[in-house]
């Protein structure tokens, strides 16, 4: 009896002990849930956004692009909010034609060998040409002619489509700045400058290449003036050796001169 009436007594001690700990015990529960509720929508979007990156690999931008719209719902100011604003924009400015324009250039990025077969990359331009307007189009343009020029067999249809680029006010500017380069370098290349300058003059979308055709019609002025100069020297040249000889020739004396003298 009087070890079970001191174990009573101990328990009303710690009764009072127990008392004060309890609310603090339920604070830190009710903190802990409180964390893993502000933390569950950054999973959660973080989980959307892989699916949405997962999506685009597989070329369904329409369900990729509602995944990275649900990871943004989720977790607004998250760590990979950022970039699911970014796929979003991308994403939407190269929707033209109902994400079918877009599947093709992927299907080229992914295997940018198709740009070097002939009939793959036949049948991309002439996809390419029933495009809408916008960046898909331009881009499949550009990369299409950049494996061309590698080709002289291809190179009048790869200056034809970097035309097209430089023309289409849809095209991306960065295409487009890349297109009036490449452009003016193959006709540089072939010694066309004056239809370079032509090109620079109508397409001014490039300092580099502009500044590159200005050097070399620099360098033939600068030749022509040489070239000049050197023609009037030699015609001076030649109109005084002329004359020397005209002169030469009439202070001898004539033949019989020389004879009655020698006789």
């Amino acid at each position: 009896m009087t070890v079970e009436l001191r174990a009573v007594k101990r328990s009303g001690a710690a009764l009072p002990w127990f008392r004060g700990a309890l609310p603090l015990a339920v604070g830190i529960c009710t903190c802990s849930t409180v964390a893993r509720a502000a933390g569950a929508p950054d999973a959660t979007g973080e989980v959307q956004f892989r699916l949405g990156a997962r999506d685009e690999v597989d070329g369904d931008y329409a369900r990729a692009l509602a995944d990275y719209r649900a990871s943004l719902n989720a977790s607004p100011s998250g760590r990979l909010a950022r970039n699911a604003r970014n796929r979003i924009l991308w994403i939407k400015a190269h929707s033209e034609g109902g994400f079918a324009p877009l599947a093709a250039l992927a299907r080229l990025r992914r295997t940018p060998s198709l740009a070097d077969e002939t009939a793959a990359s036949a049948q991309l331009a002439a996809e390419a040409e029933s495009f809408p307007p916008g960046l898909v189009r331009s881009e499949i343009r550009l990369r299409l002619a950049q494996a061309w020029l590698r080709r002289p067999m291809r190179r009048d249809d790869a200056l034809g489509e970097l035309r097209r680029i430089v023309s289409d006010p849809s095209a991306g500017p960065a295409d487009v700045v890349l297109a009036e380069r490449g452009l003016v370098e193959a006709l540089l290349g072939d010694g066309e400058l004056d239809a370079a300058e032509a090109e620079v003059l109508a397409h001014p979308f490039d300092p580099a290449a502009s500044a590159h055709v200005g050097r070399r019609l620099r360098r033939r002025r600068l030749w022509r003036t040489v070239e000049a100069g050197l023609i009037v020297v030699t015609a001076f040249a030649v109109v005084a050796l002329a004359r020397r000889r005209r002169g030469g020739g009439a202070s001898l004396p004539p033949a019989s001169e020389c004879a009655d003298s020698g006789a």
